[in-house]
């Protein structure tokens, strides 16, 4: 099994995965050890092919609640040589992302900031990636159709388009898994779609789903989920009226849900801080 831990630094919370797992069979092809490799880097449970234990990566979050992804070098072995190996129509994995509230197809090459990080990263690897086009509705604090239709026709939308966007791919490249990330509406439509609109035979092809400010976050998850300075007797600002999000054991090898401190969005603790951050734009959440 892939063993993960997480550390504290000055700089914040840093994760790192290291790669474990039973040997592959000897008689795999280069695309099946490209998704293994691939699958392993996010921390996925997948076979060991004799090249040695990785240190992939790494999260870290400022004193002001920004993600920054940065790059960790490889030890004992080339990480992710062989994706070069898949052919580009169907690679041995692909990331999908979703931008977050009021960012649109111009911001971040249409992932939004902070999930457009992750595809860099994901990039530098020879990982593919494609942004799903939805409407993000930005933030109108003032509104109260906001909360009562527009926003969950946003979020609709946004469940729609990463659905038709999942299934495709995964019709067309029977052999390849894929990667979801998502940040703050984003987090949720990426979340929410796996748990309630995907198959399971999808779900076991999603190698890993990274969640930054999760609008239904739980903090009082159970398990290696969540990530964080956050207070875990605040949830999200959602889970204010919905259901809290809750991951199921067989889903914690896979799922990482960061959030912070003060984090109105994921880690909400009253309706005044939450108006303060659509003000002043100087939030935890904002990036």
């Amino acid at each position: 099994m892939a063993s993960r831990f997480i550390r504290r630094s000055l700089a914040g919370w840093v994760v790192i995965v290291q790669g474990g797992g039973a040997p592959c069979d000897g008689n795999a092809s280069p695309a099946t050890l490209a998704s293994n490799k691939a699958r392993e880097a996010l921390g996925a449970n997948v076979c060991r092919d004799g090249l040695g234990a990785m240190r992939i990566g790494k999260v870290m979050v400022d004193h002001r609640g920004r993600f920054v992804l940065v790059l960790v070098l490889a030890v004992f072995a080339v990480a992710l040589s062989f994706a070069s190996a898949a052919s580009a129509a169907c690679p041995a994995v692909k990331l999908i992302g979703v931008r977050g509230s009021g960012e649109k197809k111009s911001d971040g090459h249409g992932y939004g900031t902070t999930v457009d990080a992750v595809r860099r990263w994901l990039s530098s690897h020879g990982i593919p990636a494609e942004y799903v086009n939805y409407q993000a509705l930005k933030v109108e604090w003032w509104n109260p159709a906001y909360y009562t239709d527009r926003y969950n026709r946003s979020i609709d939308t946004g469940i729609n388009a990463l659905t038709a966007h999942v299934g495709g791919f995964l019709h067309t490249c029977h052999q390849s898994d894929v990667v979801l990330a998502g940040f703050s509406q984003g987090a949720q439509v990426v979340a929410d779609t796996y748990q309630r609109y995907l198959s399971g035979a999808e779900q076991a092809r999603v190698a890993g789903i990274a969640l930054f400010g999760d609008p239904r976050f739980k903090g009082g998850q159970p398990g290696p989920v969540n990530v964080g300075s956050f207070k875990r007797r605040f949830n999200g600002i959602v889970a204010q009226v919905y259901h809290r999000r809750v991951w199921a054991a067989a889903d914690y090898d896979k799922v990482k849900s960061y959030c912070v401190n003060h984090d109105p969005v994921c880690n909400f603790s009253s309706l005044g801080s939450a108006i303060s951050c659509g003000l002043h734009n100087d939030c935890a959440h904002l990036h």
